[in-house]
């Protein structure tokens, strides 16, 4: 669950600049925040008193998944536990905890419970059957075939709740940067069932960043990076390419793109047996240039997504016209690097890094309207 599979574990890596990752470790000791009253409970109590842990259900680079029971109620749930002596486990932690209490929308799985122990901290999380990838794969051998996997209506319905996940969390100004189907996990095995939920999970890599700023550490899973994380100057629409990896890799168990060169210049060629809607919202959710790749909010209104009976043409013709493109590539020459403000906060003694070189520009990046589906 939430493995962070070929991605850098949220660190800076060797390709980012002396300057870039200078700008993370400041910014790391400047941002102390607090948890929000609201928020799922920090207890100081041993995870092992409240909570029977069990079989693992998962690994990723900065620590492990467990099932756990409820002592008290029985209850099954979810132990992430990840290293609180480890300095990037401990700020993948950090933010895991910051954003998921941040966010607060059905298709974001939500945190029950915190611990901090001496030699680790663990995030208590509802408890799902498997992840996206895994759900396929067995759909695939169960009905031994890998062209055409999922039944369209499946299909619409994993990529409906991937959209208005991600939808949201660009509404709260929220960058995930790993997106991709082991982030997404479902609380059944069948893809048919019309009742399926799907929500994201995995906070460890998020950055809060604001229309007119961008990032430039790359980070997450190489195999849905968008070409912009190549050149290390990417916002917000870098989780709508990897949306389109996704919906790629669902619909054939393989992936688009194999290399740097392949994501940037070459087209995609959609799996067979992928209906026209669909390879439709596949192209312009695998678009090359960020500018041209629609946010969510309008994307969300595509026929295939919406099951409106309108056109494309049709639904836009409808949409303010704003809403529909993406201003032009935020200038680096526009303004100094600052730090972002937040309202949230992370218990006493935390330090989290929000950004990683976010810089303040004079372009304004994605409009936050949000309509979800």
């Amino acid at each position: 669950m939430g493995n962070v599979g070929m991605g850098h574990g949220g660190k800076c890596n060797s390709s980012c600049s002396v300057k870039d990752c200078q700008e993370v470790k400041n910014e790391v000791r400047r941002d102390s925040l607090t948890i929000p009253e609201t928020s799922c409970a920090v207890s100081h109590g041993r995870l092992d008193e409240s909570y029977e842990l069990g079989a693992a259900l998962g690994k990723g680079a900065q620590g492990f998944v467990h099932m756990c029971k409820d002592r008290t109620t029985g209850v099954v749930r979810a132990a992430k536990l990840m290293d609180a002596n480890k300095s990037s486990a401990k700020a993948a932690f950090q933010r895991e905890v910051y954003f998921l209490n941040l966010t607060r929308e059905s298709s974001v799985i939500r945190v029950i419970e915190v611990f901090m122990q001496p030699s680790y901290n663990a995030i208590i999380l509802e408890k799902y059957e498997a992840h996206v990838k895994a759900m396929v794969k067995e759909h695939s051998l169960k009905h031994k075939r890998r062209q055409g996997i999922l039944s369209d209506s499946s299909l619409q319905s994993v990529m409906r709740q991937a959209m208005r996940a991600v939808t949201y969390l660009h509404h709260c100004n929220v960058v995930h940067r790993d997106v991709k189907a082991t982030n997404f996990l479902v609380d059944r095995m069948d893809p048919d069932d019309p009742d399926m939920r799907v929500v994201i999970c995995d906070f460890g890599l998020a950055r809060s960043l604001e229309p007119g700023k961008f990032l430039s550490c790359p980070v997450g899973t190489r195999r849905y990076w968008a070409p912009e994380m190549y050149d290390q100057s990417y916002w917000h629409a870098v989780d709508i390419f990897a949306l389109g990896v996704m919906l790629f890799l669902i619909s054939s168990l393989t992936y688009p793109f194999q290399t740097k060169e392949e994501t940037q210049t070459r087209s995609v060629l959609p799996p067979s047996g992928l209906g026209t809607l669909a390879t439709e919202m596949l192209t312009r959710l695998l678009a090359k240039r960020p500018k041209q790749r629609q946010p969510g909010h309008v994307l969300a209104l595509h026929p295939w997504l919406s099951g409106n009976s309108h056109t494309v043409a049709e639904q836009e013709r409808q949409l303010p016209r704003r809403s529909l493109q993406q201003k032009s590539k935020p200038d680096v020459t526009g303004g100094p690097l600052e730090d972002e403000e937040t309202s949230a906060r992370l218990p006493h003694g935390w330090e989290l890094s929000l950004h990683d070189g976010a810089a303040t520009t004079s372009g304004e990046g994605w409009e936050s309207d949000l309509i979800l589906i």
